[in-house]
């Protein structure tokens, strides 16, 4: 079926050449970004530094079922690897100690970005920040697939909250018709910020 034409396609792309790995050592550090436990294996056996990045631990949170353990599997055959692990906050942290503590996996809090306030002044798009949109919720990046942009729009269709949706792709008639549907015109608001812009208004 379509699903199982996806999973060989995905499979065949992460084809590994033992050559690309020849030229790493002891001062590499072999950073994943994506769960993939076979090239991590390799990055091991050359002396590489392996280091995994846990975004999150949703798909346990919600359950795992047959559709789901493409992604939980190559998680936990990481895991089992012992590499050096980074979460991106601590209740990720807390997520993957309640799931994995048999593993013994030692991690570290990394928050993703930095404090680019400090790095440039900018002239702030929203001085006073997001207060005139209160109520609000905000979705940053591209809209499709996974990202469940339609099931956002059904759960606040009935909570007079304001949407802000920032960046990703242009928006498109299908999510206008969608919007218009529910509607919705009045609070679903498309922004353009740059990084700089955001950290003065969130």
């Amino acid at each position: 079926d379509s699903n199982n034409r996806f999973l060989q396609h995905f499979s065949d792309s992460l084809t590994i050449k033992n050559e690309s790995f020849e030229t790493l050592d002891e001062d590499t550090i072999y950073h994943q970004t994506y769960y993939d436990p076979a090239r991590l294996r390799l990055a091991k056996l050359n002396r590489a530094i392996p280091v995994m990045t846990v975004f999150d631990l949703i798909t346990e949170l919600l359950g795992e079922d047959k559709r789901w353990r493409f992604w939980i599997n190559p998680k936990k055959d990481c895991l089992k690897l012992k590499p050096n692990v980074i979460t991106i906050s601590n209740s990720t942290q807390k997520d993957l100690i309640k799931f994995y503590s048999r593993l013994q996996v030692e991690s570290h809090v990394i928050y993703l970005g930095t404090d680019i306030w400090k790095l440039q002044e900018v002239r702030p798009l929203y001085p006073e920040g997001f207060s005139h949109f209160s109520p609000y919720l905000i979705h940053i990046g591209k809209r499709g697939g996974y990202k469940n942009f339609e099931l956002i729009l059904q759960a606040i269709r009935n909570l007079k909250v304001n949407l802000l949706a920032i960046g990703g792709e242009p928006v498109n008639e299908n999510e206008l018709s969608l919007i218009k549907s529910h509607k919705l015109e009045s609070f679903v608001h498309f922004l353009e910020l740059d990084d700089l812009q955001m950290s003065h208004a969130i």
